[in-house]
């Protein structure tokens, strides 16, 4: 196990670096080299840490408060107290994707890669612990990612449907256009019917049924799915008998 070190001639960032457990329980001398290596900053509101496109050359460790990230495409990353992020070993990070910027007051240290291979051999427990860093990170970027997609999709639905609902110049244009179809088809029935010498009771309850639709604002009685069913098909029938073409839609409408 490893010891902290705190005596009067530590480097100042080793007790910080401590309390990260990535560095937690490691030599003394190989932190203290570590620290020695680093370069601290101290960061205010809105200060950058770095830009998007530039070179990604260091490791960073996040001692205190909280650095934002914003991509181009609108993805935010969050670096709390604790973490760390930048370039890690093994990483295939050339450029870094965002703009990262402290939202509060923040201290932190990174570490430029060329320490890299000294780091791990004066501490060859950080192989596993940075490796298990980049494997998280892996798999936030790639939930992200799915998350992402999933509300494009959902975004193009709900557009879809705001289209649809936002337009009803479109809409009373669809229903006037099946509305005319069945006055069509009504009209044509009628004409059908008087070729057909319709009886004159017959005619006399059509017209009764239509003043009475006309009364009604043309709402039709509530019947189940079923019953519906059958009263249109009985109608149908009727119709198809008097040579009435098309029978089976003008029933619908009737």
């Amino acid at each position: 196990m490893g010891t902290t070190v705190t005596g009067p001639g530590a480097h100042p960032a080793v007790q910080e670096l401590t309390a990260i457990s990535v560095f937690s329980n490691l030599p003394a001398a190989g932190l203290e080299w570590l620290a020695a290596q680093m370069e601290t900053f101290d960061l205010k509101p809105g200060d950058i840490l770095v830009n998007a496109g530039q070179r990604a050359e260091h490791l960073v460790v996040l001692f205190q408060g909280e650095v934002r990230a914003e991509r181009g495409d609108g993805r935010v990353y969050i670096m709390h107290a604790g973490q760390v992020t930048g370039l890690l070993p093994y990483s295939r990070l050339t450029h870094f994707p965002s703009t990262a910027y402290a939202v509060v007051e923040s201290r932190g240290a990174k570490l430029h890669n060329r320490h890299f291979g000294e780091m791990l051999q004066r501490m060859p427990e950080l192989n596993q612990r940075l490796v298990a860093v980049l494997a998280d990170r892996i798999r936030e970027t790639a939930f992200a990612d799915q998350q992402r997609e999933k509300l494009v999709a959902l975004g193009k639905i709900s557009a879809g449907l705001a289209h649809e609902l936002n337009n009803p110049a479109s809409a009373v244009r669809r229903a006037a256009a099946n509305l005319r179809g069945q006055i069509l088809s009504v009209r044509d029935a009628a004409l059908r019917l008087e070729e057909r010498g319709l009886p004159l009771q017959s005619r006399l309850l059509l017209a009764q049924l239509d003043r009475e639709r006309i009364e009604d604002g043309g709402v039709q009685p509530t019947l189940d799915t079923l019953e519906r069913s059958d009263r249109e098909e009985e109608f149908a029938r009727w119709l198809e008998e008097l040579g009435v073409p098309n029978a089976w839609d003008v029933a619908a409408s009737l």
